[in-house]
């Protein structure tokens, strides 16, 4: 499947004119499906106190880190995003002193059903920084997620 865009990419680089936009098509064809290809993972480190989220290509090659300290957060909380026709997702996430979010890990739940992956991800979570659990209901999405 990547290898059909990339393809079209590279005609458009070679053959196409020498204009600017053909090359600016060609650059999207051939970088556009690596996005898709980019992955995040969220780690704790307690000893540290910092939380360290990074971006990988491939599962492999480091695009972007970024490193959080702990003192940063005030408390581990779930929201669900609603949806009406399909499954709902639930959200783990830091909460910021500053109010923000930081989005650690998602599950997909059914509508009125109770995430327990969700639940239990949540309880590790706090247990591991510290943090207390807590509810935010007027904050984004329009649904929170009572412990």
């Amino acid at each position: 499947m990547l290898a059909l865009p990339v393809l079209i990419g590279l005609a458009f680089f070679w053959f196409g004119p020498e204009g600017r936009m053909e090359r600016g098509v060609a650059w999207w064809f051939m970088t556009a499906p690596l996005l898709g290809m980019i992955e995040g993972t969220a780690r704790v480190e307690p000893e540290c106190r910092r939380l360290v989220r990074q971006w990988r290509l491939l599962g492999l090659i480091p695009v972007w880190t970024k490193k959080d300290d702990l003192d940063a957060f005030e408390a581990v909380t779930r929201r669900r995003c609603p949806n009406r026709k399909g499954p709902e997702t639930e959200w783990v996430a830091m909460v910021r002193k500053s109010g923000g979010f930081v989005w650690i890990r998602y599950f997909q739940v059914n509508r009125l059903a109770t995430c327990q992956a969700a639940k239990g991800a949540a309880e590790r979570l706090s247990e591991v920084t510290g943090l207390p659990m807590a509810d935010y209901p007027d904050r984004l999405f329009s649904k929170s997620v009572a412990a």
